[in-house]
Parts: C-alpha cells; sequence; structure tokens
C-alpha cells in the first residue's frame, strides 16, 4: 500500500476539504498526473469528503481513495453505496474505488448491486469493478449478467470484463460470441478483443476461425491484435498468409506486431522481407518483432537495413527541401535498429553504427528541426554506445575520433569515453586519461570510472588530480577508482576524504578505497 499522509482528527473540518476541491477542476486524469499533489491530501480530509455536501467533492474523495489503493477506505466506501447516497456519480466513483482497491470484502456488495442496482449504467460500472477486484469468485456474477441481463450497456460490459478472467468459463461464451454470425457486430468484436485479455491457450481457437472468416474486415484488426496477446504460436502461419493477402497497412502493422508477440521462429522470413516494405511504420515494425525474436542471424539484415537508413538521413540533412518529418521517422527508426543490433550482435552492426555516429550536426532553426536533432542525437548516442561492445578495430578509430571523443557534445564526449574503455583497445586507458581535465564534469567521472576499470596502474597519477576535483561525483569516481587499482601513492589523500569530504558518498568511497588498497597490499 503507498504511504500517505495522515492527519490529527482534531485538525478535521472545512479547511481540510480545500486540498480535494483544488483538484476537483482537475478531473482524475490531470490528478494521476500531478500525483504528488493527490498523495498529499490527508487520508482523513478525504474519508470526510465522502460525507461532504457538495457531491462533486464526495464523488473526487471516493476516486482519490480507489487512486491510492486506501484499503483502510474500504468500510466507509461500502457505507456510501449502501446509505443514502443517491447521487449516480457519487456511487459510480464509489464503485470504482471498491474495484480497484481490490479488497475481497466488497464482492459481496459489488454483487448485489450487479442483480439488484435499479440504474443499468451503475450495474455496468460495478461489473467494472468485479473484473479489477481479479477474484476468481467474481466470474459467477458477470457470466450471470452476460447470459441474463437486458440492457444492452450491461450485457456490452459484462462481455468486456470477461476477459478480465484467465478462465476457461470466460472463454467459452467469448467464443460462441465471436464466431456467431448473427451477432451484432459491435458486441463481437467486443468478445474478439476480450478473448485476448484472458491470455488463455483456449482462446486460439475461435480467433483463428474468425481470422479465418471475419464477418466483417473490421474484425481482422482485433482479431490480430488478440492472437498476439495470447502469443498463439498456431496463429504464425495464417497470420503471415493475411500479411501476404492485405493491402491495408492497419491490417498489416498488426500481423507484425503479433508475430513479433509470438516469437514463434517460423515467422523470421517474413519478418525479414518487411525490412524493405515502402511504410516506414512497418519497417519500424519488423525490426522490433526481429529485435523480439532474438536470432544472431538476423543482424546482418539488420545491420544493411540500418546503415542504408543511415545514408538516407545524410543524404536528407543535406537537401534543403527534405522533410523533417521524414527525417524523424527514419531517425526513429534507425533507433530501433541499433538498439536491436546491440542485442543481437554488436560486431555485426559495426557499419551501421559507423555510419549513424559520423552523421553531421544540424541547426536547428525551427521546431521541426528541432526535433530532427533531438531524434539525431538518440540515434548517435545508441551508435556510440554500440561501438564499444562491437570491439573492432573500425569502431575503436571513430571511437577515438571527432565523432567520438572528440566530439562537441560533451554528453556523446561521456558516452564515447564509456565505449572506448570496453573496445579492447590496447592503448585505451592512455586515450582516455587525458578526459580527466575536460571542461564536462560528466565526462571527467566517466573518465575516472572508466580507468579504475581498465586495471592499469599507470592511470593512478592522472586520478590523483580527481581527488581535488569541485564535483562531488568525479572526486568519488576518481577515488573508487584507485581502489579498484589498489594504488596507495594517494593514501593520504584518502584519509583526509574519508574523514572530511562534505559529500558522504566521497566518504564512503574514500574509506572503501582504502579498504581495496589495504586488501591488495595484504595479498602476495
Amino acid at each position: 500500500m503507498k504511504p500517505v499522509i495522515r492527519s490529527s482528527p482534531r485538525r478535521l473540518g472545512p479547511a481540510l476539504l480545500a486540498g480535494i476541491a483544488l483538484l476537483v477542476p482537475l478531473g482524475v486524469d490531470t490528478a494521476l498526473a500531478c500525483r504528488w499533489e493527490l498523495e498529499s491530501i490527508p487520508y482523513e480530509a478525504l474519508i470526510e469528503g465522502l460525507r461532504a455536501a457538495d457531491a462533486t467533492t464526495r464523488a473526487r474523495s471516493a476516486q482519490f481513495l480507489g487512486l491510492r489503493t486506501e484499503r483502510d477506505a474500504v468500510p466507509a466506501l461500502i457505507a456510501v453505496v449502501q446509505g443514502p447516497e443517491e447521487d449516480p456519480a457519487v456511487l459510480s466513483a464509489a464503485y470504482f474505488a471498491l474495484g480497484q482497491i481490490g479488497e475481497p470484502s466488497a464482492l459481496p456488495v459489488l454483487k448485489d448491486c450487479v442483480t439488484s442496482e435499479d440504474r443499468p449504467e451503475l450495474r455496468a460500472d460495478c461489473l467494472t469493478a468485479l473484473g479489477d477486484l481479479h477474484d476468481p469468485d467474481a466470474l459467477a456474477p458477470v457470466l450471470d449478467a452476460y447470459r441474463n441481463e437486458a440492457s444492452p450497456l450491461v450485457r456490452g460490459r459484462a462481455v468486456d470484463v470477461l476477459g478480465s478472467f484467465p478462465d476457461a468459463a470466460a472463454v467459452a461464451p467469448l467464443a460462441a460470441l465471436a464466431t456467431d454470425g448473427d451477432a451484432d457486430a459491435a458486441l463481437r468484436q467486443r468478445a474478439v478483443q476480450a478473448l485476448g485479455r484472458t491470455g488463455m491457450a483456449e482462446a486460439a481457437a475461435p480467433l483463428l476461425a474468425t481470422l479465418a472468416h471475419p464477418v466483417d474486415a473490421a474484425e481482422l484488426v482485433p482479431t490480430v491484435r488478440s492472437l498476439g496477446e495470447i502469443r498463439a504460436k498456431e496463429a504464425a502461419k495464417p497470420l503471415e498468409a493475411l500479411l501476404a493477402q492485405t493491402s491495408d497497412p492497419r491490417i498489416k502493422a498488426e500481423i507484425v506486431i503479433a508475430l513479433g508477440a509470438i516469437s514463434d521462429g517460423s515467422s523470421y522470413p517474413t519478418l525479414l522481407a518487411m525490412l524493405d516494405d515502402p511504410v516506414p511504420a512497418l519497417r519500424y515494425l519488423a525490426i522490433e518483432s526481429l529485435h523480439a525474436l532474438g536470432k544472431p542471424e538476423a543482424a546482418g539484415p539488420l545491420n544493411r537495413t540500418a546503415t542504408a537508413m543511415a545514408e538516407e538521413i545524410r543524404q536528407g540533412l543535406g537537401d534543403p527541401e527534405g522533410s523533417p518529418a521524414r527525417l524523424v521517422v527514419l531517425a526513429r527508426t534507425l533507433s530501433a535498429a541499433l538498439r536491436a543490433l546491440i542485442d543481437l550482435d554488436a560486431a555485426a552492426g559495426a557499419a551501421a553504427m559507423i555510419a549513424t555516429a559520423t552523421l553531421p550536426e544540424i541547426d536547428a532553426a525551427s521546431t521541426p528541426l528541432l526535433v530532427v536533432k533531438t531524434e539525431l542525437f538518440e540515434s548517435r548516442r545508441i551508435a556510440l554506445h554500440g561501438l564499444g561492445s562491437a570491439r573492432t578495430a573500425a569502431a575503436a578509430e571513430v571511437l577515438r575520433g571527432p565523432a567520438g571523443v572528440g566530439e562537441a557534445d560533451y554528453r556523446l564526449r561521456a558516452v564515447a569515453v564509456r565505449s572506448l574503455a570496453i573496445s579492447g583497445e590496447p592503448e585505451a586507458a592512455a586515450q582516455i586519461a587525458p578526459y580527466l581535465d575536460d571542461q564536462a564534469a560528466e565526462v571527467r567521472w566517466m573518465a575516472a570510472l572508466s580507468l579504475g576499470r581498465l586495471g592499469d596502474r599507470a592511470a593512478a597519477a592522472a586520478l590523483g588530480g580527481g581527488l581535488d576535483d569541485e564535483n562531488a561525483r568525479v572526486r568519488r569516481e576518481a577515488t573508487l577508482a584507485l581502489g579498484y587499482l589498489g594504488d596507495s601513492s594517494q593514501r593520504a589523500q584518502l584519509v583526509a576524504l574519508a574523514e572530511g569530504d562534505p559529500s558522504r558518498q566521497v566518504r564512503e568511497a574514500a574509506s572503501y578505497a582504502l579498504q581495496l588498497i589495504d586488501e591488495a597490499e595484504a595479498t602476495p
């Protein structure tokens, strides 16, 4: 349970409702974005807010108790729905809150609401709350509502909520509805979506039946999505067949996502072919799906695709009539490809990383170009990060050069220093040591951290200068590095840092470094 601020009962009164009143105009979505404000309202004020004269305050109090999952509030919320409250908005908020809190003690109240409440919209809300409880005993009233409810609103909600139950008893009615060609089309689609949310293997057969014989083309998108949600491996071939048949970009996108989620190796050739699709979004999704498959052999095709995209970006940057929007899409897709290459086989992706890392800087003279600049920065950051893992001579050369540790942007310079340290370059320590004097603290501490991990004791003298750095993080990393090297030449200064540095983290690091040095000296 999340911590809340409890106030003294003596302070309760109208003034404490001010916090709730301040959030009322914001609405729940905005209040969630400002969660710290929501958490700052005293619990007792929210409980008192349930009895406020203003219905909006009562409703917001219930909503906030639910959002905060205040288990202690369950009796008070039950009292609201069982008491004389008549405002539908307040009752709805209280029912939703009981579902969000998830206490089993709310089950009888919610069951009674489904069978006895006069207002269909409230019965529907209670069904949603039953699904939120994630209690197997909540399935029976939802099934009863689906079978017996006269209100289309309530019956439709029951279909949605059945998807919350990973239970064969929930799958059966949904399967029957999803494959019923005479059923209402909207309700049938809701059943298809709910089947996916169950996550049950039993949902595959009715979904595949719907895929093979859709009553309406609009059903294909939710059907494909649901097959991906349940990760039905038997769906891979039918989905590939549909991919070859359809020209609808949205359906194709959902298929590529589903194939990636299913993670069936047999889809590998299909996903590779999608790397050449003319629709940028489909290329992006194919890259993400290949990444999810985790096949190292995909690195070669991904490297070719990413290298081509980097070259297309390079040409686009030199075209004054080029489309910034297209450059943004290309950069985002390129970043996805580089992330996949780092995980699958960084060495096989070195060419794409080099092509990306050496892309030229642009002047952001407009908002669209600023977005392009931001996306390209991220692509270059990922490329520089991956070049360290590539561990090739060409990668190390880029890291040593103007696109690496010589980069003007200190953030990219710091990444290049880190990558050079793990690149396997024999002279990495000597090449990194000068950056202990970099004008940017982030580069200095990354250089100190890297030198400590490299284990070259020749760097100890240069690290000593970091012990006096004005930045505490630099002092900490330099201190730890000397400890990892087991170098005692700066012992006196380390003792002084351990005893008197203003930063607790530096003091702790210095004490640990001294311990490491003592252990190193004691080892024959």
